[in-house]
């Protein structure tokens, strides 16, 4: 087969290097691919519902239960055939010759975000005599994986596949929450505001200093990974959930806000990404993040159809469309958050919340409307609310923020 580009120039989806990989497994081990992989991978994990056909050596054509194929996903998440580093590899994107990244590892779609593996899928197309048309989604964050296995139907496009897994994954992880004991909503703000007193009682004030690209953090607060109220940490191993005391308490009880307003379900949990490091000063993907006084915060978003789904990090345009097309900006839980810092006692006096001019365009209209639909005794207030909003959201010069809001305190 001739060549069609040079190596490392450009990458696309073949079959032939399924088949290649194939035919290198049989040299090596001897015997044909259909039987190596019933004795290292069928029989060993007891795939007793899993035949290969030998039509297509190595790119696909397998059939199998989900229950079978619930026995290979539990493999690639404990290491069970290979150790965990051997399997991580499956997960790094291939780059080319000129470092980027083509989002493709060995056999999945992988999506990153800084850095940290997030969701991995494939979709496959089978052929007769048992057309098929299927879609895997791993959801590695909440530990979830979706299976879409389904006869030959032409109106199954990959989108459609893959928007069908993801729309059950946001269901099982609505339906997991529901079936959950819920802390009583009345008792969250006590219990959190005494959750801070006993963190305050433990450890020295924090001290920050320096400046935005050169600061320094002493005696930091830990935002907790475990137990926490109305939010989850984006990046729980990275160790960058350190800050000063009023931005860790801060946060702590605009969770425990969110969560009494919205409840207790994973897609109206609040996604804390990076603040800073346990010592202050540079931290890897930021140039500020260095004196404990900044945190980044994913948006709320909707499906089409404008219901509540998961987190998650990508950019919206100025019609709060996502850059995928699949999820919508929810201005209305953004405002809760916006709103939520700006009536927090804890956070003190804030520098900024950046967003880009588009969304806070979007985020402004949205309050005002919630203002002239007020009696005329609070409108007063929350009058002042929103120009304070007006004053704060601001777009930076040097990134758009269309993909979170970085809230900024001031020293």
């Amino acid at each position: 087969m001739p060549l069609r580009r040079a190596p490392g120039v450009k990458w696309e989806y073949t079959n032939s290097g399924y088949v290649l990989l194939a035919r290198i497994v049989e040299i090596v081990s001897g015997k044909p691919f259909h039987q190596f992989q019933k004795e290292r991978i069928f029989d060993a994990l007891g795939m007793t519902n899993t035949t290969d056909s030998t039509r297509f050596n190595g790119s696909g054509n397998m059939r199998l239960s989900l229950e079978d194929y619930a026995k290979w996903d539990r493999a690639l998440t404990d290491g069970v055939l290979v150790n965990k580093e051997t399997t991580r590899m499956l997960y790094r994107s291939g780059n080319l010759d000129n470092r980027e990244a083509v989002g493709y590892g060995f056999g999945w779609w992988v999506v990153h975000e800084d850095g940290e593996l997030v969701e991995m899928s494939h979709t496959g197309s089978g052929s007769a005599p048992v057309s098929s048309r299927n879609a895997v989604l791993r959801d590695v964050r909440n530990g979830i994986t979706v299976a879409f296995f389904a006869r030959e139907n032409l109106k199954f496009t990959k989108s459609y596949r893959i928007g069908v897994a993801k729309q059950l994954r946001d269901q099982v992880l609505g339906k997991a929450a529901s079936l959950r004991i819920q802390k009583p909503k009345t008792k969250l703000g006590a219990l959190v505001h005494a959750q801070i007193e006993s963190m305050g009682k433990n450890k020295k004030p924090s001290i920050s200093g320096g400046s935005l690209r050169s600061g320094l953090l002493k005696n930091p607060a830990e935002l907790p990974a475990k137990d926490a109220v109305g939010y989850y940490l984006a990046h729980p191993t990275r160790g960058s959930n350190f800050g000063a005391d009023r931005l860790v308490y801060g946060l702590m009880m605009l969770g425990a806000d969110l969560q009494e307003t919205l409840g207790d379900l994973p897609y109206h949990r609040l996604c804390v990404r990076d603040m800073s490091g346990k010592r202050g000063g540079k931290i890897i993907f930021h140039i500020n993040h260095q004196m404990g006084l900044d945190v980044d915060l994913t948006f709320f978003a909707t499906d089409l159809h404008g219901n509540p789904v998961s987190s998650v990090y990508t950019s919206y345009d100025a019609d709060g469309k996502s850059a995928q097309g699949d999820r919508r900006f929810d201005v209305a839980r953004n405002w809760m958050v916006v709103k939520g810092i700006l009536e927090n006692k804890y956070f003190g006096e804030i520098r900024a919340i950046l967003v880009s001019d588009p969304l806070r365009h979007l985020l402004l209209a949205h309050a005002k409307a919630e203002q002239r639909k007020m009696p005329s005794a609070q409108q007063s207030k929350f009058e002042g609310l929103v120009k304070r909003a007006e004053e704060l959201l601001r777009q930076p010069a040097t990134s758009p923020h269309d993909n979170h809001f970085h809230l900024s305190l001031k020293l």
